[in-house]
């Protein structure tokens, strides 16, 4: 079972705020994203920057992979600007036969020892996410970088 922070401050989202997955943790943030009926994830942080790993790779690049019972199939990547881009995946519960979409919004441009050059792109940002998740009640997952 995933280690999970529950955050709610009154009048904004509820969110999930775990680190980024590692390898050995994959399976357990899908397991998360599933128990919690979340369809929204918000990563704040690229890959990787200046040769350093930020995040481990947690989805497939293309068709789909499987982390313990949850299948992952990407869909779609958008790159709206260049500073975030949109993934979208099917999520299917293999003893259940359930599937639900998740959309995963990745800001990119926030390096881990400081802040976006902009408001502006991470105002965007944050509309965009908030119009996927609008009239939603399950919470949002956010998180940035592996600790």
């Amino acid at each position: 079972m995933p280690v999970q922070s529950w955050i709610m401050i009154q009048g904004t989202l509820p969110t999930l705020h775990p680190q980024g997955p590692l390898p050995s943790t994959v399976a357990g943030f899908w397991q998360m994203v599933w128990e919690n009926g979340c369809v929204v994830i918000v990563m704040l942080t690229s890959l990787a920057e200046n040769g350093v790993k930020q995040c481990y790779h947690y989805w497939p690049d293309e068709g789909s992979n499987l982390y313990h019972i949850y299948e992952v199939n990407l869909v779609s990547e958008h790159i709206w600007c260049e500073d975030f881009l949109v993934r979208s995946f099917y999520l299917k519960n293999l003893q259940t036969n359930e599937t639900r979409t998740v959309t995963q919004f990745n800001f990119l441009n926030w390096n881990d020892q400081g802040v976006p050059a902009s408001t502006r792109s991470l105002l965007d940002f944050r509309r965009k996410v908030n119009k996927c998740y609008k009239g939603r009640s399950c919470p949002v997952i956010v998180h940035c970088r592996q600790v």
